[in-house]
């Protein structure tokens, strides 16, 4: 059916969202994965390339899974449904996905169906360049 069709590049968090999820992950996720997202130590980067190579066949239910469940590391499932919405609407704001309609507190099976991917996949060498770089001077 046509909800099979969905992708994260359609729209699916309103823009007043991403504005509260600024906030919720300045106080809950900041202090590891650092204010411009970029990660830091254990803590990875959730925005750029890690964030959509890690992403790139993924589906936005499972995305939302894994902060609930895992997030904050210290305190998981600690925040409430809207609040974890509103910072999923905030990280996928930072990596340039458009405003839409509202990711509801139910985004876990709502989204399920949602692929985050934008466009067509990468290359093959294309991410072999990337993991060279990120291996880099390893021998």
């Amino acid at each position: 059916g046509q909800a099979q069709g969905r992708k994260a590049g359609d729209g699916v968090y309103a823009a007043e969202q991403a504005t509260r999820g600024a906030e919720a992950y300045e106080k809950a996720c900041a202090s590891c994965h650092m204010a411009d997202l970029r990660g830091e130590g254990f803590a990875p980067a959730l925005n750029g390339d890690a964030f959509a190579l890690r992403w790139e066949t993924g589906k936005l239910g499972d995305l939302f899974k894994i902060v609930k469940g895992t997030m904050p590391a210290d305190n998981p499932n600690s925040l409430t449904a809207g609040q974890y919405a509103d910072i999923v609407a905030f990280m996928l704001k930072a990596n340039g996905y458009p405003a839409g309609q509202a990711l509801g507190p139910g985004a876990a099976e709502n989204a399920q169906d949602v692929v985050l991917r934008v466009g067509e996949p990468r290359r093959l060498q294309d991410l072999l360049d990337v993991a060279e770089q990120g291996i880099g001077g390893a021998q």
